[in-house]
């Protein structure tokens, strides 16, 4: 049920150009400006603090941020590098939990040049009522369990973290090159999501969406890469 108290069916992500892109986004522009926002504490200082293994951290009012996988540490130029151990079996995982609702996710990364396979970054948003991602982002050089580009999902696990249930809401099959910075974007509102990778973008609308969210995690590939100017806000914030 969405927070109208109207059930609202599935419609699928979308990568369009032209008038019907523009009329698309302006549809969602105008529903954005006349529903009423729900408040998401602001998130700065992302990677301040210590970084010792899955150790909830205080970085900024109501967050907290813990590292799950990978080694993460704060470089020269206020970057965040995460490195991949391999022992782990699984890439570079940071998280950061505070009550999320309708909200503006930002960042910029980079993911590693050459020809390394596993280069990728997820973010992704979950909720304490059922494991798996309320809503996922990915930015994809060569991973080849997502597609090129960027993809835009939502996913469902059982009790054994098996896949259940996943909506793909749609994917934009554009170029990320390595080795440079690429600028971020998540918007999240109610029951509609939109998703932006230098300007290219998913968007998608699904009743799954519109839960409060309890955490928002940075997740790379085994390449690991780069992250900075991570920030979190409610969407009514300026």
């Amino acid at each position: 049920m969405s927070r109208t108290g109207f059930k609202i069916s599935s419609l699928s992500g979308t990568c369009l150009k032209g008038e019907r892109r523009m009329l698309l986004l302006g549809t969602l522009g105008c529903m954005l400006s006349i529903s009423a926002v729900r408040a998401t504490p602001r998130l700065e200082n992302a990677f301040e603090g210590a970084f010792e293994k899955k150790v909830s951290v205080k970085v900024s009012g109501d967050w907290k941020r813990k590292v799950y996988y990978g080694d993460w540490s704060v470089q020269a130029d206020g970057s965040m590098k995460a490195v991949n151990l391999p022992e782990e079996g699984h890439g570079p995982l940071m998280t950061f939990s505070a009550p999320i609702d309708d909200a503006v996710i930002e960042c910029e990364f980079m993911l590693p040049p050459g020809d390394e396979p596993d280069r990728h970054l997820r973010v992704f948003l979950a909720c304490p009522e059922y494991p798996g991602h309320t809503a996922g982002a990915v930015a994809n050089i060569s991973t080849k369990s997502f597609p090129s580009g960027l993809k835009l999902y939502h996913q469902r696990k059982g009790k054994n973290r098996k896949v259940e249930e996943e909506i793909e809401f749609g994917t934009n099959p554009m170029k990320i090159p390595g080795g440079t910075w690429h600028v971020l974007k998540l918007i999240l509102h109610g029951d509609r999501i939109r998703f932006m990778v230098n300007g290219e973008e998913v968007d998608g609308r699904n009743e799954v969406l519109d839960i409060q969210k309890d955490r928002v995690s940075l997740n790379f590939g085994k390449a690991g890469g780069h992250v900075r100017n991570f920030k979190v806000r409610s969407l009514s914030d300026k």
